[in-house]
C-alpha cells in the first residue's frame, strides 16, 4: 500500500490538455498518497520544469506534437535524470513498449486501460524500481572503488612479501651450498625452508595474475597457438628431462584470436598440472592437440596421469581447490587462473577423467581465420587426427 502520509509530485508532458484533466481526476480518486501534479504541453516546457524540480515520478506521452516522447526520455536521462519515467500512449503498441524500456523508461501504460488503481500500481512500482536502482548504481560505485583500493593493497602486500622471501632463498641456498658441517636432519631442514619459500614465491605471483586477469583490459589479436604451447614446453625442460615425460604436439595447430601471454599461461599450467599429477612408475606422456569447430578452436591436453575424482572435478575449477594425490601439491590456484582466463577470451574449458585412467583438460576459444606458418620448433609433431 502507498504511505497514507506521502505527498508525491509528479510531472505530466503531454500535449493534449484534456489527457491532463482526465489524469488529474485518476490521481484525485487514488485513495492514500497525496499526488501533487504539474502539467508540460510541450518539450521545452518539460525540459525546463524536470531542471527547476525534483519530481517523484514522470508520466511522459509517446507524442509530442514534432517530438517523439522517446526522444525526450532519452535526453532526460542521458542529462543524469533519474526520476521514473512511465510512457503513455493512446493505443497498445508492444514496439514502442520495448524501445521505452530500451532507453531506460520504468513503465508502458495505454491510456485507454488505465484506471486510478492501475495508474497508482504503476507509479508505486516505478518509484521503487527506481529507488532499487540507486542502491544498485550505489552499491557497484563501492564495490568499484574497494575492488581498486584492495588491487592496490594486493600488489603492495606483494611486492612487500616477495622481497624477503627472495632474500631468504638466496641465503639459504646459499648455506646448501656452503662447506659446513652440516648433519643430514639439518640439510634436511634447510631443503624443506627452501621449498617453501618458492612455494610462497609462486602463490603470491599466481595471485597477483588473478588481479591482473581481472583488473586489466588487454588487446586481443591473432595468437599463434604453436608458439604459445612451445613457449609454456620450455618453461618446463627440466622437468620434462628428469621425469622423462614425453610431450607430443599436433602440427597446424589453428590460430585463435586472443592474447598470447594470457594463452602461454594456459598451457603452462595445463602442462604443469600433468607433470604434476604424474602415474608413479610410468612415463608421462602428454599430448596437445587443436581442431577447428565452426567460429571456434577446441584445445586438448591429454595425459595418462593418475586422474580426477567426479567429486574432485565438481570443484576443480574453483579457487584453492586441490586434488589430494600428488606429492606435490600446488595451491589450487592454475586451474582457477586457466577458467579466468578462457572465459575472459570468450571460450569455455572443462576436464574428463577417470580417477587411474589420466585426464583430458579441453578448452574453446574464438578462432582466427588466418594461420602461422610454425618456425624452429624444437618440439615433436604428430601429424592431425
Amino acid at each position: 500500500m502507498t504511505d497514507r502520509t506521502a505527498n508525491i509530485n509528479v510531472l505530466l508532458v503531454d500535449d493534449d490538455e484534456d489527457d491532463f484533466i482526465i489524469t488529474r481526476d485518476l490521481l484525485s480518486d487514488i485513495e492514500g498518497a497525496q499526488y501533487h501534479l504539474d502539467w508540460a504541453s510541450d518539450y521545452d516546457t518539460a525540459i525546463e520544469r524536470v531542471s527547476q524540480r525534483d519530481y517523484d515520478v514522470c508520466l511522459v506521452d509517446f507524442r509530442l506534437g514534432k517530438i517523439s516522447g522517446l526522444t525526450l526520455i532519452e535526453e532526460m536521462i542521458e542529462a543524469g535524470y533519474r526520476t521514473p519515467i512511465i510512457i503513455m500512449t493512446g493505443q497498445g503498441n508492444r514496439e514502442i513498449d520495448l524501445q521505452a524500456m530500451q532507453i531506460g523508461a520504468m513503465d508502458y501504460l495505454n491510456k485507454e486501460d488505465v484506471t486510478s488503481n492501475l495508474l497508482e500500481r504503476t507509479i508505486r512500482y516505478a518509484i521503487e524500481r527506481a529507488k532499487n536502482l540507486d542502491r544498485l548504481h550505489k552499491y557497484a560505485r563501492e564495490l568499484e572503488v574497494r575492488n581498486r583500493e584492495l588491487d592496490s593493497y594486493t600488489h603492495v602486500i606483494a611486492h612487500d612479501l616477495t622481497s624477503p622471501l627472495h632474500l631468504i632463498a638466496g641465503y639459504i641456498e646459499q648455506l646448501r651450498n656452503s662447506d659446513l658441517p652440516y648433519t643430514d636432519d639439518m640439510r634436511h631442514w634447510l631443503d624443506v625452508v627452501h621449498l617453501q619459500a618458492y612455494k610462497m614465491t609462486t602463490m603470491i605471483r599466481q595471485l597477483l595474475r588473478l588481479a591482473k586477469l581481472r583488473d586489466v583490459t588487454e588487446i586481443q589479436q591473432v595468437v599463434n597457438v604453436q608458439e604459445a604451447v612451445d613457449s609454456a614446453i620450455t618453461r618446463y625442460e627440466d622437468k620434462i628431462n628428469e621425469t622423462n615425460a614425453n610431450i607430443t604436439v599436433q602440427e597446424g595447430l589453428p590460430s585463435v584470436i586472443g592474447n598470447a601471454i594470457w594463452l602461454e599461461e594456459i598451457f603452462a599450467n595445463l602442462i604443469g598440472n600433468a607433470l604434476k599429477y604424474r602415474k608413479p612408475g610410468t612415463p608421462l606422456a602428454v599430448q596437445i592437440k587443436g581442431m577447428k569447430k565452426h567460429n571456434m578452436a577446441h584445445f586438448e591436453i591429454i595425459d595418462n596421469g593418475i586422474g580426477i575424482s567426479e567429486d574432485d572435478q565438481e570443484h576443480l575449477f574453483e579457487m584453492f581447490s586441490r586434488v589430494g594425490y600428488s606429492d606435490e601439491q600446488g595451491f589450487g590456484l592454475g586451474l582457477n587462473i586457466v577458467h579466468s582466463i578462457v572465459t575472459k577470451l570468450g571460450g569455455t574449458v572443462g576436464v574428463n577423467s577417470s580417477l587411474g585412467e589420466g585426464s583430458t583438460f579441453w578448452f574453446t576459444l574464438p578462432v582466427a581465420q588466418r594461420t602461422h606458418p610454425v618456425n624452429g620448433d624444437k618440439y615433436q609433431h604428430a601429424d592431425v587426427d
